[in-house]
């Protein structure tokens, strides 16, 4: 099965009706070995009541995932064979959703589907209105619950945690990014989805406010640093929805744009390699089928 630019194929166990269970562990071989998990994993495996000779994939959050199978589990440990290995590509555009954080369930809500969309990076910022002030000892728990969300989705990449930052501190530098979108309500302003979609090697940023809207001075702010305002729709959107919403419509219009250039080749981004091949399934013989001022983000405009 052919695949977008960008776009991770996905696995296929070699026994049909099996559960493809995915394990997160730290700096994973090229090579075959012998693995050992501890701790939350594997309790996470015993709770899926894994044995001996089940298939499972190991990722570690940055691209590699190896095809192992169950050595023998108990309480505290897990003990497999990783048989192959390959680095998958990241999902294209690298999008950062930079976001002042949202209250409880709803930010581990937000955290859970920017992962599965799969987001490059998630940038807690401060703002004036903020209702929760992200602080560096949560960034953990941030990182857990991406994590957690990434064994459910399939995803090899999983988001980066950015320290805190102040509104003026993401703007100041803005220049590492090549494109600035902030939902906006006020004004005359395009719908996101008659924005020109980003090519693939785009390093794009969206901007989500929080619930009472930006300050006058920050957008203000915004508008000199040369950010773009979209339409998120009629509604008065959440924060979390505005940050879900924004951010696949820029990657899925990526997609399209992508599907319908397959035939040319965009530049790569610096320090992009090439593409990994698919990893072959655990226990096959060969490889996988490669088959206005802006407003806060509560505020969508149509």
């Amino acid at each position: 099965m052919a695949t977008t630019p960008g776009q991770a194929a996905p696995f296929t166990l070699k026994y049909a009706g099996m559960t493809d269970h995915w394990l997160y562990s730290e700096n994973l071989p090229a090579a075959p070995a012998d693995w050992t998990l501890e701790g939350s994993e594997a309790q996470h495996a015993r709770a899926r009541r894994l044995t001996a000779d089940e298939p499972v994939h190991l990722f570690d959050g940055r691209g590699r995932v190896c095809a192992a199978r169950v050595r023998a589990a108990d309480k505290r440990v897990l003990r497999l064979r990783i048989e192959t290995s390959a680095t998958l590509p990241p999902r294209l555009p690298r999008l950062t959703v930079a976001v002042s954080p949202p209250k409880g369930d709803r930010l581990d809500w937000m955290l859970e589907k920017l992962t599965e969309l799969g987001v490059a990076a998630i940038l807690p910022i401060r703002c004036k209105r903020s209702v929760v002030q992200a602080k560096d000892d949560r960034l953990e728990r941030w990182h857990r619950r991406c994590v957690e969300a990434a064994k459910q989705a399939h995803v090899a990449h999983v988001p980066a945690v950015a320290e805190p930052l102040d509104l003026a501190q993401l703007l100041g530098g803005a220049g590492e990014f090549t494109h600035t979108f902030v939902p906006d309500t006020v004004g005359s302003v395009l719908s996101i989805l008659s924005v020109e979609p980003l090519s693939l090697n785009a390093r794009p940023v969206v901007i989500i406010g929080p619930e009472g809207g930006f300050a006058d001075h920050e957008r203000d702010l915004m508008t000199r640093s040369g950010a773009r305002t979209v339409g998120l729709g009629p509604t008065v959107l959440r924060t979390e929805t505005a940050a879900i919403v924004a951010a696949a419509c820029l990657l899925i219009a990526a997609d399209a744009r992508a599907d319908r250039t397959a035939g040319t080749v965009e530049p790569a981004s610096e320090g992009d390699g090439p593409a990994a091949p698919l990893l072959p399934p655990a226990g096959s013989e060969g490889p996988a089928n490669p088959s206005s001022p802006p407003a806060g983000p509560g505020e969508a405009a149509p």
